[in-house]
């Protein structure tokens, strides 16, 4: 059948088809060449006259030829009264001149409005592709138009989803007699003279091209279909040749190694970012705010802080659908965009990142990881702002209380997580987790940790000086080892003493015995040594009924003061040598800590006298203090059974930060010197040993490369088990994972013994700080990526799994494995969250060669 032009003319759709089929129309109808005389439409844009009546298509002349114009069909005027249809309703005026605008679209009309929360009738959850807010619309409307929950979204229509796949029409069981002459009806061939038939024939076929036109004018990009798949990283594998621009001679152009080598990491970094705000977008995330956290740092970092301004715009829309206020997320990037600016000499730059990151104090939330470091990474600017004041009240007001031992151990958790961070920085190891956890206040010491990394000495001295007691040492202490790690001039060092002194004489000792650890510091050794000799103590013998009633909870204050000191001044024997000096300090260290209160087995056997034989211990102090009332025997037990469980509870706590302080000592490479002060010193031996706490010490050799097999089992002889009345430290339920972790790693060289601290409860800061310090030992030693990110990916907490991953690809990228990370991200990370935190790990491993790379 031959479609005349004058059949495809007639054909008309209605006036206002929505979206793009109308617009399809008026390109393939309206927009034809049409005749100035008959006002048909002409499909041969190279026409001279018209095919229907014959006029010159340029107007010149009527008539050029003698066509059989077809003569248009008459129609018989129509009684305007007999008319009751409604007149066409009149278009309204565009609102704006927005080419986007929907506010007329008669879809827009129609689309249902998404719930912001799940309600009777609206159940099922939708994600808008624009701005990613989810809402909730009645099951009926998937496959439709609906509009997009937030209010201020750029493009709030979108087609609504289902997750269930298409149900399939089931075929009937019973065909009836109407249905088989419909269908016979409908398959006999049409009387090709039949115009009506012809019309519907031409109009078919117009309608599904003009459906299949539409369907790939808006058939998603390819980028687009991306953001649902798992990116690729295997397009990283090989360096790129495209940036290399060809001469005069059209040979390309051959740049030096070293800025090649640059250029290719920053471009590999941009290129990842982009991969990770792709990622970012995908369902199925476990914290798309915390990830737009990520996009936007590696920008700040990149130098694009307008692209880095668009993430965390987005980060507030997508945290504001679970009504989260993470705007304090900010503060990490800002605080690093000061430093970066502040080092560059750009103090406007740096003082808008302080005034900007200040602005957000007061969002942050009282607890949370990324609350805590937020914390600690502001009050360093603080400080180096000189503003003290505001840092300590800064500090001061997320601490935790000390009683709560699971705020303890969250706390303690996320000042290692930043120290962690800030050694990093400077491509160093962490620091051993319980060295961190045994710090009197752990977020103080980490600011002025935080200040030394970064080479502020003055302001790291000035913080560490404005503490008291514990704290400033443990400040002092830790500032103080890491000059020696730098080797910073002894000027700086002269300088950290001098505000040490004026804190005190104890916290004086410990800075000059850490500084000793530095062979050529002789002057601060022979200090050192001078007070570590002034430094004694005898074991106290457990006193009798009447001493205990009349004692209470005994103040350690003082003596933790002089034994921090005499256990760094053992590590620093231990690193010049001198391994006989070491064993009489870690010995001196045992009898100042039980000098004030009886050893813990004695303790511990009277507190367990008192649970089994309660009638017994009454009748000995009957007869110790000459009583015959049984009133009185009574009210003297129970204040003597008060005062033993004082004595227990300072006890385990004095044992566990002994352990400790010894763990510092081996870690040092100190593990054979604790082993000889243990052989030869019974009350130290069973002190240690009573029970499986001794792990920690096996933990610290293990963990540093030694081997201490007394420490990881409990002898009989000596062990002497905690009382009923009595409750162990928190950290002795974690000790068996800790110690096969440690083992695993000892014995194989391997991070598969991580997943063994996910079992249990107790200190879970110090298990999952304990399994990020094991897989950054491991990353700095391991040479296949993959499979160190395969055991991570065993792990069974997300927040552990991401934390392991960042830490492995930022550390095994610096390293030069940049091609082998990305193929093992690519083959290991199972969720967007995991993939974006290893992204963001392999960019910030890349920023640390180009770094490098600029140092003189």
């Amino acid at each position: 059948m031959q479609i005349s032009h004058q059949m495809i003319c007639q054909l008309r759709f209605p006036e206002h088809v929505p979206g793009p089929v109308s617009l399809l129309w008026k390109v393939i109808v309206m927009d034809l060449p049409t005749c100035p005389s008959c006002g048909q439409s002409v499909l041969d844009d190279d026409a001279q006259d018209c095919p229907f009546c014959g006029s010159a298509m340029d107007g010149s002349s009527k008539k050029a030829g003698n066509p059989k114009a077809t003569k248009p069909e008459s129609r018989k005027p129509t009684d305007p009264a007999g008319d009751r249809r409604k007149p066409a309703a009149k278009p309204e005026a565009p609102a704006s001149d927005d080419p986007f605008s929907l506010a007329q679209s008669p879809t827009a009309a129609k689309a249902i409005q998404c719930a912001r929360r799940p309600v009777k009738g609206r159940l099922h959850r939708v994600v808008c592709p624009m701005c990613e807010t989810q809402g909730f619309i009645p099951k009926a409307a998937v496959g439709r138009q609906v509009k997009c929950a937030n209010k201020e979204c750029m493009v709030p229509l979108f087609t609504a989803t289902g997750e269930e796949a298409a149900v399939k029409p089931r075929a009937p069981a019973r065909i009836s007699d109407e249905a088989l002459a419909t269908e016979k009806k409908l398959t006999e061939p049409s009387s090709a003279k039949n115009p009506m038939v012809m019309y519907g024939i031409v109009g078919a076929v117009l309608l599904v091209a003009t459906l299949g036109l539409v369907f790939v004018l808006n058939r998603p990009s390819d980028d687009d279909k991306n953001l649902q798949q798992p990116y690729d990283m295997s397009k990283f594998d090989s360096v790129d040749v495209d940036d290399a621009e060809p001469s005069d001679n059209g040979k390309p152009v051959v740049e030096d190694p070293d800025a090649q080598q640059a250029t290719d990491y920053r471009s590999k970094a941009i290129e990842l970012v982009q991969a990770m705000v792709r990622t970012s977008r995908e369902n199925g995330n476990r914290d798309k705010a915390y990830c737009r956290r990520l996009t936007g740092d590696a920008w700040l970092r990149l130098g694009m802080p307008n692209k880095a301004n668009t993430e965390f715009a987005q980060m507030k829309v997508v945290a504001g659908q679970t009504r989260r206020n993470t705007a304090y997320y900010r503060i990490g990037p800002l605080t690093a965009e000061y430093w970066k600016s502040r080092l560059a000499g750009d103090e406007t730059a740096a003082s808008r990142s302080l005034n900007d990151a200040k602005s957000l104090v007061g969002g942050i939330p009282q607890s949370g990881g990324v609350a805590l470091e937020s914390a600690i990474a502001l009050a360093a600017v603080l400080v180096d702002s000189d503003d003290t004041a505001g840092a300590a009240a800064l500090i001061t007001r997320l601490q935790r209380d000390k009683s709560v031992s699971s705020q303890v151990d969250a706390v303690r958790h996320a000042a290692w997580a930043s120290t962690a961070s800030a050694l990093c920085d400077v491509e160093q190891l962490p620091l051993p987790p319980l060295e961190i956890f045994s710090w009197n206040e752990p977020m103080i010491t980490a600011v002025g940790l935080h200040l030394a990394t970064l080479g502020q000495w003055e302001s790291a001295t000035r913080w560490g000086a404005s503490q008291n007691g514990l704290t400033a040492g443990d400040t002092f202490a830790a500032v103080a080892q890491q000059m020696v790690a730098v080797n910073a001039d002894n000027a700086t060092k002269e300088a950290l003493v001098a505000a040490a002194v004026t804190s005190g004489a104890d916290q004086a000792f410990r800075t000059r015995a850490v500084l000793s650890m530095d062979a050529a510091a002789d002057a601060f050794w022979a200090k050192a040594s001078e007070a570590a000799f002034a430094v004694s103590g005898t074991t106290m013998p457990m006193p009798d009924m009447a001493a205990v009633i009349a004692t209470k909870t005994p103040d350690l204050s003082a003596v933790w003061l002089q034994a921090e000191g005499v256990a760094d001044f053992a590590a620093a024997c231990v690193k010049r040598g001198d391994e006989a000096a070491a064993i009489k300090n870690i010995q001196t260290i045992y009898y100042l800590v039980t000098s004030t209160l009886p050893p813990t087995a004695d303790i511990r056997k009277a507190s367990t006298e008192i649970e089994k034989n309660e009638r017994r211990v009454q009748e000995q102090i009957e007869q110790e203090l000459g009583l015959s009332d049984v009133g009185q025997v009574k009210t003297k037990f129970i204040a003597y059974r008060r005062g033993i469980d004082r004595f227990s509870r300072a006890a385990e706590e004095r044992r566990l930060r002994l352990i400790a302080m010894l763990a510092r000592v081996v870690s040092r490479q100190g593990a054979a010197a604790v082993q000889q002060a243990m052989a030869a010193n019974d009350g130290l031996r069973q002190e240690i040993g009573l029970d499986g706490l001794s792990g920690l010490l096996f933990v610290a050799a293990a963990c540093s490369g030694q081997d201490l097999p007394e420490a990881s089992t409990v002898d009989p002889a000596i062990a002497v088990l905690i009382s009923g009345r009595s409750d162990a430290v928190a950290e002795f339920a974690a000790v068996d994972g800790l110690v096969a972790a440690a083992r695993t790693w000892h014995d194989d060289g391997t991070a598969k013994g991580v997943a063994a601290l996910e079992k249990g409860t107790s200190v879970p800061g110090l298990r999952a700080s304990t399994a990020v310090y094991i897989v950054a030992c491991a990353a700095e030693k391991s040479d296949t990526p993959e499979g160190l990110l395969t055991t991570i990916g065993e792990l069974k907490t997300p927040t552990w799994r991401e934390s392991c991953y960042e830490t492995v690809t930022r550390r095994m990228t610096r390293r030069g494995m940049l091609s082998e990370v990305l193929s093992a991200v690519n083959a290991t990370t199972s969720t967007p969250t995991q993939r974006v935190v290893a992204m963001y790990g392999t960019v910030r491993g890349s920023l640390d060669v180009l770094a490098a790379a600029d140092q003189p």
